[in-house]
């Protein structure tokens, strides 16, 4: 674990060269904690400049209040609706082949991917907009090599897709689901057009024609394409960090949030864990993503 946390130095690039930007995708749902959210990310990243953060959100809701108020307190941050990136109602009625009722849950990854894609920066950090970050990572070594995190979260229907499509050639031996991903641009580029260089609605079609239809799970291209296809092509750039997340409910954070202990919660858990996923389904506590390290 301490291996992956932050060094103060990296090899790789000098520091004007650090320049990143933060992308989150974010429903109605997850609007109390964006801004928790944002500001774990922004202190835990201190080696990079932090150039742009956009905020993805559905159309409908580009002007509420909350997010409004965020965007005036910090100019770099940009309110981004999801018809700006993509042609919405096409993809979903494309997702909804595969697996009815699951239509936003794979415009999110869409929305992710094409925001990396169309990145001018040269690195990209994606959170989940339930995930708190809670120590600095080393995202790039001082071997110049780029740090991926290994999961437990195994799902073999993500790596048949990824094997249609050309990302990888065997099923893989652990997964890339830790609810935030950095991105080196110029490779996930180099990538897109490796497995095609798809337009949207192309790469929504592509991936109609190559998931199993009526699962529940039927792909991953936000985190496990990029990460599967680094480790599986250029494992010499790649260095594997330990993964640790804890899944929590929300309930805790407002509750706990109430008594003002929360601070003193994170201070304890950033001792075993370096990310919180804050759940909106049960109250009970559950470590789902524990400690996990390969190689």
């Amino acid at each position: 674990l301490k291996n992956a946390r932050n060094e103060k130095e990296s090899a790789v690039y000098c520091a004007d060269e650090m320049d990143l930007k933060i992308i989150i995708v974010v429903a109605g749902k997850d609007f109390q904690l964006i801004r928790k959210v944002l500001d774990n990310a922004i202190k835990h990243l201190p080696n990079y400049r932090i150039t742009c953060i956009e905020i993805i959100v559905p159309d409908h809701l580009i002007n509420d209040e909350l997010l409004l108020s965020l965007a005036t307190s910090d100019k770099r941050i940009s309110l981004v609706a999801e018809g700006e990136i993509l042609d919405v109602k096409t993809i979903c009625q494309i997702f909804s082949k595969i697996h009815l009722g699951r239509e936003s849950w794979c415009l999110q990854q869409f929305l992710k991917y094409y925001s990396v894609l169309d990145c001018e920066t040269r690195f990209a950090l994606v959170i989940d907009a339930d995930t708190i970050l809670l120590n600095s990572m080393s995202w790039l070594t001082k071997e110049n090599k780029y740090l991926l995190i290994p999961t437990l979260e195994y799902t073999s229907e993500y790596y048949e897709v990824l094997i249609k499509l050309g990302a990888i050639s065997e099923l893989p031996d652990f997964s890339f689901v830790p609810h935030h991903m950095f991105y080196v641009v110029e490779e996930f580029k180099k990538m897109h057009l490796a497995i095609g260089n798809f337009s949207p609605t192309q790469f929504a079609q592509k991936i109609k024609e190559s998931a199993s239809p009526n699962t529940q799970s039927p792909f991953c291209i936000d985190y496990e394409l990029y990460g599967q296809y680094l480790y599986a092509n250029y494992r010499e750039k790649v260095a594997l960090g330990r993964w640790a997340n804890i899944g929590i409910s929300r309930y805790w954070l407002s509750t706990l949030s109430k008594f003002r202990v929360w601070k003193l919660v994170e201070l304890i858990l950033a001792l075993l864990f370096n990310s919180i996923s804050l759940h909106s389904w049960s109250k009970e506590v559950t470590s789902r993503s524990k400690n996990f390290s390969k190689g």
